[in-house]
């Protein structure tokens, strides 16, 4: 049995219309049976997209670990936020107040 612990890996995602301009999202444990001497052989990708849109709820799941041996997939693991991102509404400007009046 072997332990894949992500729960310390943390990564940083840029959010849109959020107060933040970034949000955290973060691993857990995840444990996989295998022989021993595969061990050696396990593949670890990160699947995470470049930006995300607000709201974002803590425990979101944002992207993925993907454990693979040989291009066979043999675990995964959740790549959630660590806290919540509400969405942000952006005040206009006073050019913009004026066009949106005569439209």
């Amino acid at each position: 049995n072997v332990e894949l612990n992500e729960e310390e890996t943390r990564f940083s995602v840029d959010v849109v219309g959020a107060l933040d301009e970034q949000i955290t999202v973060s691993g857990s444990k995840t444990s996989v049976t295998i022989l021993n001497e595969d061990s050696e052989k396990i593949k670890r990708s990160v699947e995470l997209p470049s930006f995300v849109y607000a709201p974002i709820t803590k425990g979101q799941v944002i992207g993925r670990i993907v454990y693979s041996i040989d291009d066979e997939i043999i675990a995964v693991n959740n790549l959630t936020s660590t806290k919540d991102e509400p969405l942000v509404e952006k005040k206009k400007s006073f050019l913009e107040k004026i066009f949106s009046f005569f439209k």
